[in-house]
């Protein structure tokens, strides 16, 4: 039975069709880089038309439901415009919130340090980048301007090692639309 205001398969299926649409018409607006090599499901996740901000998630496993405190993924590769330091620290500052929230309390936030704790290479299309590194636990943000492009890296419980970058292009995009897809299905989200 469906549910006042919950859209029918049909419906769900051309919203989905119409937004995957977008997202390749928009592709060649601004480079997105993503994870190469990676072995689990990767997947489109917040990508503005206008191609000022283009998110890829990665995950090791099939991906749970999303919840209220956290994320599923492992790893975000953020492809943007601006300034790499305020975009890390909007990560950091909202990562530092769901902390709180998973542990039950609310405690005050201190400032950030905005320094980096070191410069890590990063191989982008194979050759090492220099990225900005920051580190809280298992918790990390990695960042760099290739070109025009601010690159941001959040990761989660995966060493640093396991990453490098590849631009995204046609193929890859299918690939990763296909892969939202299943899991928007299987959610309904």
């Amino acid at each position: 039975m469906q549910q006042p205001g919950e859209r029918g398969p049909e419906e769900h299926r051309a919203r989905l069709d119409g937004g995957d649409d977008r997202v390749r018409d928009t592709l060649p607006l601004a480079p997105v880089f993503g994870l190469a090599g990676w072995n689990g499901p990767g997947m489109v996740h917040d990508w503005s038309f206008s191609g000022t901000r283009r998110v890829l998630a990665y995950a090791r496993t099939i991906l749970p439901a999303p919840a209220l405190t956290g994320t599923p993924f492992d790893v975000q590769v953020h492809s943007l415009e601006g300034d790499v330091r305020h975009r890390v620290d909007e990560l950091r500052m909202r990562w530092l919130a769901r902390d709180s929230l998973r542990a039950g309390w609310e405690r005050p936030v201190a400032a950030l340090d905005p320094l980096p704790d070191r410069i890590s290479a990063i191989p982008v299309e194979g050759s090492p980048e220099a990225f900005e590194l920051w580190i809280a636990g298992p918790h990390w943000w990695a960042a760099t301007t290739i070109g025009a492009r601010t690159v941001v890296i959040e990761a989660h419980d995966v060493t640093i090692d396991l990453i490098g970058l590849e631009r995204i292009g046609g193929a890859e995009v299918e690939d990763l639309l296909a892969e939202r897809r299943r899991w928007l299905d299987a959610h309904r989200l």
